[in-house]
């Protein structure tokens, strides 16, 4: 498949950028080399209400325990706790629209389409807390910033939801920006990881 090709039946907002950095649109990425990728065609999806908690819960998925968190499950899925009734689950590994749990959605806990309303960018390898410094104001070094936090805040001017995790051994981002200006913050992002490439 092609950068320009959909992938699986959908394509990225992203996929024009591909013709300056093909590498980034890849099944499999090394997290220990620097790199900035795309994940926007990823599954992701959230739910938002006074019953989010219950109904994840129920559905046996475990959850952050604090606001502005994170964890991992067994299967690689990230849940992020982004207030005390909003939750959002990414899924790295898979692709396409939202079907878990659909089922769910009531007055007191209904669904976000994070899928179609934000860009996901990850951005991999050493020096990524100095990449982001020169375009975000939270301090995001990991003895400050430490693996399940997450922070949300402005890149480059533009808010974001910015979330520390592990990918394999190696410590990465996920930035995740209104899908508008995910053009503008990934040029953004590759203008700042200019000093760090060989």
């Amino acid at each position: 498949m092609t950068t320009s090709e959909k992938f699986n039946d959908k394509r990225s907002l992203l996929y024009r950028c591909y013709q300056q950095q093909p590498a980034a649109l890849t099944a499999e990425i090394d997290p220990s080399q620097l790199g900035l990728h795309d994940f926007s065609v990823k599954l992701r999806y959230g739910f938002r209400g006074p019953q989010a908690h219950a109904v994840l819960s129920a559905a046996q998925i475990t959850v952050p325990s604090a606001a502005n968190s994170l964890c991992t499950t067994p299967s690689g899925e990230l849940v992020l706790r982004l207030s005390n009734s909003e939750y959002w689950l990414l899924h790295p590994k898979a692709s396409g629209q939202q079907t878990l749990l659909e089922s769910q959605s009531t007055e007191q806990c209904y669904s976000l389409f994070c899928q179609d309303s934000h860009a996901w960018l990850v951005l991999t390898g050493p020096n990524i807390a100095r990449i982001m410094a020169k375009l975000c104001a939270v301090d995001l070094r990991e003895i400050v910033f430490p693996h399940g936090a997450i922070a949300q805040t402005s890149v480059a001017r533009v808010n974001a939801v910015i979330a520390h995790h592990c990918f394999g051994e190696s410590a990465v981002f996920s930035i995740l920006s209104d899908s508008a200006s995910a053009s503008y913050l990934w040029d953004a992002i590759q203008d700042a990881m200019q000093e760090f490439k060989d």
